[in-house]
This record gives structure tokens, sequence and C-alpha cells, in this order.
């Protein structure tokens, strides 16, 4: 399951990204990919929570970039949308896996008693040394002045 839990995941990661290049792009095969990747392996429900923290990423840096002087409530009541409008099928993949936690008694399928729930903190590290490796280009751009935003020097 290791290697197709790791298809599905990157599978829906790029879906979700070209989904954000269109401009009204919905994330649709991404949320689909991203519930057989959680009904392959249930732990991928993260990955499912970070793709839609990427759309609305990407959705609002670029509404913010088309209306730069608008106020902070303006700027929420534009984050919620965008959340509501673009990541309702990823709210929805949560509510069925909260249902299938409470009906199911658990995350596992199977022998409950050799999959129990825990904090497992190098898992944090494996998953930011993997977003890292994955988005330089992002991260980049966010320490990066942009080419107009630099003031030009002028001769005297």
């Amino acid at each position: 399951t290791d290697v197709l839990s790791t298809c599905l995941v990157g599978s829906s990661l790029i879906l979700a990204w070209s989904s954000c290049r269109k401009p009204d792009g919905r994330p649709l095969a991404s949320v689909l990919v991203s519930g057989l990747s959680v009904a392959v392996r249930q732990t991928n429900i993260l990955w499912a929570f970070f793709n839609a923290a990427l759309v609305v990423f990407l959705r609002q840096s670029g509404e913010a970039e088309a209306h730069k002087k608008r106020e902070s409530l303006g700027l929420l009541f534009d984050l919620v949308r965008i959340s509501v409008g673009f990541c309702s099928g990823y709210l929805a993949l949560g509510a069925f896996f909260v249902l299938f936690v409470v009906v199911n008694k658990g995350v596992a399928l199977g022998d409950k008693s050799n999959h129990e729930l825990c904090f497992h903190g190098a898992q944090l590290v494996y998953y930011f040394a993997f977003v890292g490796c994955m988005s330089p280009g992002t991260l980049l751009q966010l320490g990066c002045p942009r080419r107009r935003d630099i003031p030009r020097l002028r001769a005297w």
C-alpha cells in the first residue's frame, strides 16, 4: 500500500495545484484522488487537508494581487468565501472521515490492537521535509521580492 498511497498523494497534490491555475477551476479531481488515498491509508487525511490549505493559499494569493488595498475584514471574508467555495469537497471528505472514525471506533481497519492512534514526532519531521523538498519554488517565491517591487537605482 505504500507505493499506491504515495502515488495517490502525489497525484492529488498535482491536481490541486493545477486546478488553481484556471480562473474558476475546482479541485474535484484532487478531492476524488484524495478520497482514494484516504481509503488506501487513513493517515492520508492529513495530505488531503494539506491540499485544501494549498488551494486556499493559492486562491487567496491570486486574489490578493488583484485587490492589494483591502482591509483586513474584507480579506477575512474572502478567505472564508474561498475556503467554502473551493474546498467544499475537502470539507465533505473530512466529514466522511470523521463519520468513518466514529462508526469504525478508530482510524484503523482490521486489527486495532496493532494500529493504535498515538503521537509520533518523527512523522512531523518527515512531513516538513517532504513539503520542503516538494515545494522549493513556492518557498523561494515567498522569500524573494518581485522584480517590480524592487526600487530601481538611478544614476545621478
